[in-house]
């Protein structure tokens, strides 16, 4: 029986916020600024403690200048503290929340620059003085966080919660600790060694039972073994009601856990997506309104009348209060967004259309004739100064988010990882198509995946500026899933040095000198503000170069980095190292500690051990760089504490390596599981699913004459990522290196696409 019944509400799912404010007296703006006044002179912060306030400051204008493009003075809003706060301060959703709730004392739902310093100094800072309005600051977080009703106050169940987390808290535990450690010396039970002698005896098993059997010990201290027990009874109903989520699962649960957790609630998205075959094209366009457009295999619109319920009021939790993508995110009506947009959907076709050719083709021989074919048809366009306003327009965007985000991001589970890609897009278009693609239309997975590129996006490819445009039309589109990580290659004095496929060149062949110039200019403004290191899943590091001496810590990353950072010169020196090092190529002992360098100069070369310490210094399990190829697109080492990825095959056009990425996603058995994806290296006349060319292929070819793997940097214009690059070892030589770059070839011939190559690729 149809239940089609009467339309319901247009714009029924639409979130409207309404502050109520519970004031016995409201107090006015004015007196709530002189009260904001007079906290920040009592902290000192007009006088010696001025540069702290000063970089809050900074802080503040970066978040909010990624909210909107214009200038001016503006407050920061919720949704833009509830993403940097995690970036910047690790907070779940949760604990943002409750934080933004305590500091935003007029109720206007967005905090201004006093407040946001205060918050800062009140969950941030870890040295921050004494002070009873603090401290109220904190408690009222604390009621915020705890209250899952809103204003209605907390029940006993909230506040069993709160008991539950005090109790599992550090200050706590020490103390039953020393409690039950003097029991078990008063009973001669063996001593428990601490984790830095775990080459000795530990605690064995009947020595555990014993304790665990023994209710003097666990008794009378209000412990219970049925407590641990809970968890292997199966997820019933009653384990759900005893075993309740505590705030410490909050960083699990954001990164893809499936806990049990009052925080979350369900919220129900005002938007639809429509499915767009070629027959239902025209259907599609005829009844679309205010959506993203059409001819794009998925049409994004407000939830028709028809899906909703006649008189429907939803109800307030269900509501979405922000749009998914992000602060910073494009606006849908924006030029910004159709511009974005366009070219995220022409790359999806393009994909498609490599995907299914007949045969394989290297980077470097398909559309590179004329060298801006691929941007023209990225970025529809045929004129290059169009072409040029439209990828500074991206760059303009994306340098906002960058500049809001830290020198060291975090990126949610599930997440791929991409390595080195050098301009070859279309090996990045083959890896999209092959594996999932970063959209949220055409089958892609971006609305549950995060994307980290680990630099080295410029130099040495045919489609430098197609794949830049490209990835900032992602960030713009995507701020808080896509991640561009900055690589030794994204800084001048590395790629002018390239020489005729430098950067700087390939601007040079795709436009006219002016556009050339201010499009080169617009995409360094970019790198001068990307994060050097991204933390995906608070347990992998992804840094292009590596640890270097290890000497480092994820804290210095955080806070340490001057930005813009124009001049590695300015840098602290693990800065370098994070860039420039490489993982000694065997696990041997022989190639233990830290040793010079094959590149010279600035880089070092680190061992196993120096891997294993810095992982455990800094609480992580695994490291993932790039900076070199390999064979296979991928390679484990240092005893599977490292990765080296690398996602650009046939490296010159003469290397046989494959191309790869990892996807890093919890499993079923409480693990995050880190699987490789690999794009076969180029064989002439093969497809790539054909499979990568066998050892005797490799042989055959060698011996019929084709290039040789290690070229003399004499008899070649490139410089593989495995051999030394020509590194300065002071600043004197790299000023005469960079003075004696070659000049850029002159520009060629624009390009203007025939219908003929646009129906080739399917657009």
């Amino acid at each position: 029986m149809a239940n089609y019944g009467r339309l319901g509400p247009a714009g029924a799912l639409r979130y409207c916020r309404s502050v109520s404010i519970d004031f016995e007296e409201e107090p006015s703006t004015q007196e709530t600024e002189q009260r904001e006044q007079a906290l920040l002179q009592k902290l000192g912060f007009y006088d010696d403690r001025i540069e702290a306030k000063m970089r809050s400051d900074t802080e503040f204008h970066r978040i909010v200048g990624a909210q909107t493009k214009t200038n001016g003075p503006r407050n920061m809003t919720r949704e833009s503290f509830l993403m940097a706060a995690r970036q910047l301060w690790g907070l779940d959703h949760v604990q943002a929340a409750a934080a933004f709730a305590s500091a935003d004392l007029t109720g206007e739902d967005t905090l201004n620059k006093r407040e946001y310093l205060l918050l800062r100094e009140a969950f941030h800072h870890r040295d921050a003085r004494p002070c009873p309005e603090l401290d109220r600051m904190r408690g009222a977080a604390l009621w915020h966080k705890y209250d899952r009703r809103g204003p209605k106050g907390l029940t006993r169940e909230d506040y069993r919660d709160f008991v539950a987390d005090l109790c599992a808290g550090d200050t706590h535990v020490d103390h039953v600790m020393r409690v039950l450690e003097q029991h078990r010396e008063s009973k001669n039970r063996p001593r428990l060694i601490p984790d830095a002698m775990c080459g000795e005896q530990g605690l064995s098993e009947e020595d555990f039972l014993s304790d665990l059997l023994d209710q003097d010990l666990l008794g009378p201290r209000g412990l219970e073994k049925r407590d641990l027990l809970m968890g292997f009874s199966g997820d019933s109903p009653q384990r759900r009601r005893r075993h309740r989520w505590r705030a410490s699962d909050a960083r699990a649960e954001a990164d893809g856990g499936q806990a049990n957790r009052p925080g979350l609630r369900v919220a129900l998205e005002a938007y639809d997506q429509v499915a767009v075959t070629r027959a239902t094209e025209a259907q599609v366009a005829s009844t679309s309104e205010s959506c993203e457009g059409v001819s794009r295999k998925a049409v994004t619109r407000p939830v028709h009348p028809e899906a909703v319920n006649a008189d429907l009021e939803l109800a307030a939790p269900l509501a979405c209060e922000f749009d998914w993508r992000g602060p910073g995110a494009a606006q849908r009506d924006s030029e910004l967004f159709d511009v974005a947009m366009g070219c995220v959907d022409r790359a999806g076709a393009m994909a498609r259309s490599c995907l299914n050719a007949p045969e394989d083709e290297l980077d470097r021989t398909w559309l590179c004739d004329p060298p801006d074919a691929a941007l023209a048809l990225l970025l529809d366009a045929t004129d290059p100064s169009v072409l040029a306003r439209r990828v500074v327009e991206l760059a303009q965007a994306c340098k906002r988010i960058a500049a809001a985000q830290p020198p060291l991001v975090r990126a949610r589970l599930p997440c791929k990882i991409f390595g080195d890609t050098h301009g070859q897009l279309r090996d990045v278009l083959l890896l999209f198509a092959s594996f999932g693609a970063p959209t949220h239309k055409n089958a892609g997975d971006v609305e549950l995946c995060s994307y980290v590129f680990n630099g080295d996006f410029i130099d040495r490819g045919e489609h430098q500026v197609a794949l830049v445009a490209l990835l900032f039309a992602l960030k713009a589109l995507y701020p808080q899933r896509i991640y561009l990580v900055r690589g030794n290659h994204e800084f001048r004095s590395t790629s002018e040095r390239m020489g005729a496929t430098s950067f700087k060149a390939a601007c040079s062949r795709a436009f006219p000198p002016n556009d050339a110039h201010e499009v080169y200019e617009a995409c360094f403004g970019v790198f001068e503000w990307l994060p050097l290191a991204a933390l995906v899943g608070d347990r992998i590091l992804v840094v292009h170069g590596g640890v270097g001496d290890g000497s480092w810590r994820l804290e210095d990353l955080a806070a340490g980095v001057p930005r813009p950072l124009s001049d590695l010169r300015v840098a602290p020196a693990w800065v370098v190292q994070a860039l420039w090092s490489d993982p000694s190529d065997s696990d041997a002992d022989m190639r233990r500690g830290v040793h010079m360098s094959p590149r010279g100069g600035i880089s070092v070369e680190f061992g196993p051990d120096v891997t294993d310490r810095f992982c455990e210094g800094n609480g992580i399990d695994l490291v993932v760089r790039s900076h070199q190829y390999v064979r296979r697109g991928y390679k484990y080492m240092h005893a599977g504490r490292l990765v080296t990825l690398f996602s650009a095959r046939n490296y010159f056009g003469r290397e046989e390596n494959d191309a790869a990425l990892l996807l890093v996603a919890r499993d079923g058995y409480g693990q995050i599981r880190v699987r490789p994806k690999r794009l076969p290296a180029y064989v002439s006349g093969a497809h790539p699913s054909l499979g990568a060319p066998s050892t005797s292929q490799r042989r055959r070819r060698s011996r019929s004459g084709s290039p040789k793997r290690r070229r003399s940097r004499s008899s070649s214009p490139y410089t593989s990522d495995d051999e030394p690059d020509d590194v300065a070892t002071t600043a004197g030589a790299l000023d005469a290196a960079f003075a004696e770059t070659p000049p850029p070839p002159p520009p060629k011939a624009h390009f203007s696409p025939s219908p003929k190559v646009h129906s080739s690729l399917g657009l």
